[in-house]
């Protein structure tokens, strides 16, 4: 099965040594989602404070 680079990134960072399927790839996309929201928020309420 050939990987795309995306995934080898991917699954390098996590330390996934699995197939990465798809529920694990959904997780994974939820986390980062997740993760992103947060950062934004505490990014916009940093500037709005500090600007």
């Amino acid at each position: 099965m050939n990987e795309t680079i995306s995934t080898k990134i991917i699954k390098w960072f996590y330390s996934i040594h699995k197939p990465l399927d798809e529920y694990r790839h959904n997780e994974l996309n939820r986390l980062g989602n997740n993760l992103g929201m947060t950062l934004y928020a505490i990014n916009l309420l940093y500037f709005s404070t500090y600007a």
